[in-house]
């Protein structure tokens, strides 16, 4: 499945910026995509979304745990990354992966359709579609299977808040450019849950300005 959303082309130059930085090595070596596959708790034969899959943070792990006989659908509007994320699956020897080129808050899966659904540092990005979006991982999601999410925290210290924005504004491939990074709050976050239906709800700050949400359907 790859509905074009028509998304123009990233200039090689930039493309290569936005690599860099999704796939820098200390984001790596801090392990948060390994904690947050373990928190989803999918297992052997899982079929599982993630959702603004990038450069397969947690794609590639999903794939490796869920084994030949599940399937790990890659949703991103970026076909670029997402043929990306193709070229490293080929590299690893990984066959259960599913590209899907298209938006996050029109899902074209049916109900009760995934064991687990995850996204990494998308909804920032999806400013007022978030909750609509929240609702959509809701209906595709399985009853009493979970949702895993990590984002930016928007934080209290107005200061630094505008000191962090103006980092990531100057970054060389636009990632700020008329952006908000810190968009969400904790409360933002868990009131975006329960409007959709999610229940067990667990939110976290996760090094200092990030966040982590976990809830069940």
């Amino acid at each position: 499945m790859r509905a074009n959303t028509n998304m123009e082309p990233i200039p090689q130059d930039i493309l290569n910026e936005t690599i860099y930085r999704l796939d820098g090595p200390l984001r790596w070596v801090l392990n948060e995509n390994r904690d947050l596959v373990c928190r989803a708790e999918v297992q052997e034969g899982s079929k599982v979304l993630d959702l603004g899959a990038g450069t397969g943070y947690l794609s590639l792990m999903l794939a490796e745990v869920v084994g030949a006989s599940g399937l790990v659908y890659c949703l991103d509007r970026s076909s670029q990354l997402l043929e990306l994320i193709q070229k490293k699956a080929k590299k690893k020897g990984l066959r259960n992966i599913q590209l899907v080129n298209t938006n996050a808050h029109s899902l074209d899966f049916p109900d009760n359709h995934f064991d687990a659904v995850l996204s990494s540092y998308l909804f920032h990005e999806l400013a007022d579609l978030a909750p609509q979006t929240v609702k959509e991982c809701y209906r595709v999601l399985k009853p009493l299977r979970k949702f895993v999410i990590a984002d930016f925290r928007r934080i209290e210290d107005k200061e630094r808040l505008q000191e962090i924005e103006k980092w990531y504004a100057a970054q060389r491939d636009g990632a700020g450019e008329g952006e908000q990074h810190l968009r969400f709050s904790l409360q933002d976050l868990e009131r975006m849950f329960v409007e959709a239906g999610f229940r067990s709800i667990e939110i976290s700050t996760w090094l200092d300005f990030h966040m982590h949400g976990i809830a069940i359907k």
